[in-house]
């Protein structure tokens, strides 16, 4: 009897922490490195994500969050730039991607979206209308973009975060528009939330960020200052 209450309360445990474990609405930062490739260029760099416990109601309730490629637009314009929001419930994920720059093409490919809990072979789909700003800003159609989702198991991947390889949920989503397709694969763990994300995008590039820090606001701020007096 009291196996069976321990086996109980850990599963119990197990699913409250998959579902119930908020990540992108606390006052933190998420660093990731990236790599855009297409068939001419390659480049890599850094790209962080801000994220508040702010939540707005011209978001449509979703946290406050924003992204951007420069490490001082967290120092001296605090969601100033590339502001977005993020949907997190205990019952599912809506995370906006970074648009700014060259990832404005993200805005065609399937967002990192989940739902609770996650389990193997899980469906479901998402679809979104893009107008004719985000179309005329890359060259592109306004189009119904159609997706559906699929939780494919557990894989054992590299972290950058704890360098070593971590258990984390395999989610893929692909566009199931008859023009213009795009895929996503999202690696998310239940400590960290997404670890690695890989675009292929309409365009034919493929964009990938990896986690690499979650820290503090102050923590940033801090490591500004720190390069401001080596060069006073």
């Amino acid at each position: 009897m009291k196996k069976q209450i321990f086996i109980a309360l850990i599963s119990y445990l197990f699913f409250t922490q998959a579902t119930c474990a908020q990540f992108y609405n606390k006052e933190r930062v998420f660093e990731f490195d990236y790599s855009i490739e297409d068939s001419k260029n390659a480049h890599e760099g850094t790209v962080y994500l801000g994220c508040s416990k702010s939540q707005r109601e011209e978001l449509g309730g979703q946290y406050l969050i924003m992204w951007t490629s420069k490490f001082e637009d967290l120092l001296d314009n605090y969601f100033s730039t590339g502001v977005t929001g993020v949907g997190e419930s205990k019952d599912s994920i809506f995370l906006h991607p970074p648009r700014h720059d060259s990832f404005g093409i993200l805005e065609y490919s399937p967002f990192p979206i989940i739902y609770f809990p996650l389990k193997e072979n899980k469906l479901w789909k998402w679809n979104v209308t893009i107008g004719e700003i985000w179309a005329n800003k890359l060259g592109l159609s306004p189009e119904n973009r159609n997706y559906k989702y699929e939780v494919t198991g557990v894989k054992s991947i590299f972290s950058n975060l704890q360098f070593e390889n971590i258990d984390c949920y395999e989610i893929k989503a692909i566009s199931i528009n008859e023009m213009l397709k795009s895929s996503f694969i999202g690696y998310f763990s239940k400590e960290y939330g997404f670890v690695k994300m890989i675009y292929n995008n309409v365009d034919g590039s493929v964009i990938e960020l990896r986690l690499k820090n979650i820290n503090s606001w102050s923590y940033y701020r801090e490591k500004a200052a720190e390069i401001d007096f080596k060069f006073f």
